[in-house]
């Protein structure tokens, strides 16, 4: 089994796909956004509604699918090719290259305003999944055996699935000043985290061994697998019952922001969001220690992903590495793990000769663990009838150049909004196809004036 085949097939499709924003910030450029809340909840309005739809998904990676594909002899061939030269594929990737992906579905929304204060009811369903891959596991990939030791301590899976019940309160203090929070109740469904605290790694010239240790924490309550006489788990040896189960596994977190109006053109907003986590419950938690050897490596195309038996081989590599990476069963079963959280600032001027229209900024900072991530935007925003609302922004990140746009029709007592922000990703050499850029969000919601 050619091992190389495996690791190329790992990092093109985890860095390359789509679909991180912690809250829809073109929403704040827009006039009557409803759920304004969830990006700041000091910014929540004064019109009682229910939300009948929301649903936003993103993607946020620090390398872009460039760094993995190269053009030769007019065709595409992947960075593993012995056309392109290692210092490229050095240039072009990080010493952690991660990919984190996140979804929030909106399942139910009420607002209500009552005696000066607005408050609001939220059900949402909300995960993320990340995979993080050190730059030397690629550059090993490329080089082959070359003698020596290394260290791959980085590598890790992460992936989180819970429910989310909030309740929020905002209140102007003046005419000047508002303030608004609000909390949250976290119920895990499912988790899982694998992570690779030492991978040690000695290179010969015609073979490379690998001693690992690692962690694997999964929370599943739908599957249990087996632990032999000898405590190691067995992949093999598993049950299944099919039944959706209540959360085991609970949480909480807090939003809070502050609106500042010093004048009637000029709106300022801070916000910090999602300050939490959740105490996991793994029923299956287990720890690794072993070897894996590899050798054998070869040239790479695109076209070769196509051939009939590459999913054969992944899958005789997926059980040989667990045949040598035995997993032992542990005792510890609870775990804190916080949630990613934002801290925002917004600012919008609306123009003296054209009320309507508006410019702004906006500013966010989302650190999670071993992913943060900041961007700032400029942004423009026309009201031109009171059924048409939208707006557009460009500014950098952490990984480069971004873009967004967003816009809010009113028809009757419904708000459709939709909103999309992106990256710039580039095309395939002596190509046409686009490749995915290093940062992507889609968000989509409805709401009903009650």
């Amino acid at each position: 089994m050619n091992k190389k085949i495996f690791i190329a097939i790992a990092l093109i499709a985890g860095i390359a796909t789509s679909a991180y924003a912690q809250s829809f910030q073109e929403g704040f450029m827009l006039k009557d956004y409803r759920l304004i809340y969830r990006y700041n909840p000091a910014l929540a309005g004064e019109n009682d509604f229910l939300s009948l739809l929301q649903a936003s998904t993103s993607m946020r990676s620090n390398v872009g699918a460039s760094a993995f594909i190269y053009p030769y002899d007019g065709q595409v061939v992947t960075f593993l090719h012995s056309s392109v030269p290692s210092e490229t594929v050095r240039a072009n990737i990080r010493e952690n290259n991660y990919l984190a992906k996140n979804f929030d579905f909106n399942m139910f929304s009420y607002g209500m305003f009552r005696n000066g204060a607005m408050h609001t009811f939220e059900f949402n369903i909300r995960g993320m999944y990340a995979l993080s891959v050190p730059g030397e596991l690629c550059m090993l990939a490329k080089n082959g055996t070359t003698a020596g030791t290394f260290d791959f301590s980085r590598l890790r899976a992460q992936c989180d699935v819970y429910a989310e019940l909030a309740y929020g309160y905002s209140r102007k203090l003046s005419d000047v000043f508002s303030i608004g929070a609000r909390v949250k109740l976290l119920g895990g469904f499912y988790a899982l985290d694998y992570n690779v605290t030492r991978l040690d790694l000695s290179a010969s010239q015609s073979r490379y061994q690998a001693d690992i240790e690692a962690e694997m924490r999964l929370t599943d309550h739908t599957i249990g697998f087996g632990v032999g006489d000898d405590g190691y788990v067995n992949f093999k040896d598993f049950t299944y019952n099919g039944i959706v189960h209540l959360p085991k596994s609970y949480g909480a977190a807090i939003d809070l922001g502050i609106a500042v109006n010093p004048t009637e053109n000029l709106n300022l907003a801070a916000s910090v969001v999602d300050l939490g986590g959740i105490f996991w419950y793994f029923g299956n938690a287990s720890s690794s220690a072993g070897s894996v050897t590899f050798t054998g490596l070869k040239d790479l195309s695109v076209e070769e992903f196509n051939e009939d038996g590459l999913l054969d081989q992944a899958n005789a590599l997926k059980d040989e590495f667990l045949d040598q990476i035995r997993l032992v069963s542990s005792e510890t079963k609870t775990r804190f793990n916080s949630i990613p959280f934002s801290a925002s600032f917004g600012a919008k001027y609306s123009m003296p000769f054209y009320s309507r229209l508006s410019a702004g900024i906006t500013g966010q900072y989302v650190g999670y663990q071993w992913m943060p991530y900041w961007e700032g935007r400029f942004a423009l925003a026309c009201n031109p009838v009171d059924w048409l609302d939208f707006t557009a922004n460009i500014g950098t990140g952490a990984h480069g150049l971004v873009w967004g746009g967003a816009a809010s029709i009113c028809f009757h007592r419904f708000r459709l909004n939709a909103g999309l922000a992106n990256g710039f990703g580039g095309t395939i050499p002596d190509k046409s196809t686009p490749l995915q850029p290093t940062y992507k969000c889609a968000t989509f919601g409805l709401t009903y004036d009650l």
